[in-house]
């Protein structure tokens, strides 16, 4: 009771009629947290009409809502994930394109002496792949920043939105690594075969 006194000061306390109402007032009512949220149906069907418990409000129409728009935000990510991914495909073929260009005397003078098609294309690799992991740590830079800013820190979405169970850091922590894999295979590949087909000497 005093629990839920003290939810109806916090949402209704600016109300005239919060002074009014007494704890003994207030009747008895349980405030559940759940670890999947989109499992709200199944526990508000659970305990609709069993005895003692005259009715369960489980903000059904909001929650579908909220639940649309976060699965449309994460279909959104993904397709903006895949351009982003495209177009750093099409600019590093094409920024490895132009320095073979630059190079390409020296590139023929080092095809004239024997060098290897491996040998010739190794320092375009490296580059690719250095430019790739500074990209990879800047990424995870952010990513850390970005966590912390908008869940712990500063925005504290954590403490704000309780019905959400934001990723945590351990999940933020497993995928640095992918993060920064993809960011330095991606890149050398990509030059591989942007010289492979393009690199003429």
């Amino acid at each position: 009771v005093d629990e839920a006194y003290k939810h109806y000061q916090e949402q209704f306390g600016d109300s005239p009629m919060a002074g009014n109402i007494t704890p003994d007032q207030m009747q008895e009512s349980f405030r559940v947290k759940l670890d999947d949220p989109q499992k709200y149906k199944v526990v508000a069907t659970a305990f609709a009409g069993r005895d003692g418990v005259q009715s369960v409000q489980d903000q059904r129409s909001i929650l579908d809502q909220l639940f649309e728009l976060m699965n449309g935000m994460n279909a959104v990510a993904v397709y903006v994930m895949i351009l982003m991914l495209v177009i750093a495909l099409i600019l590093i073929v094409n920024t490895v394109r132009v320095s073979a260009f630059s190079r390409r005397r020296e590139t023929g003078i080092m095809r004239l002496v024997g060098a290897s098609g491996f040998y010739i294309q190794a320092p375009f690799i490296m580059e690719a792949a250095v430019a790739g992991l500074i990209g990879g740590v800047l990424a995870c830079a952010m990513l850390l920043g970005g966590r912390y800013f908008l869940i712990d820190g500063g925005l504290a979405l954590q403490e704000k939105l309780n019905l959400i169970n934001f990723i945590g850091w351990d999940a933020v922590l497993t995928k640095l690594p992918l993060v920064l894999a993809i960011g330095l295979l991606m890149p050398a590949v990509a030059a591989l075969f942007a010289l492979r087909k393009y690199l003429k000497v």
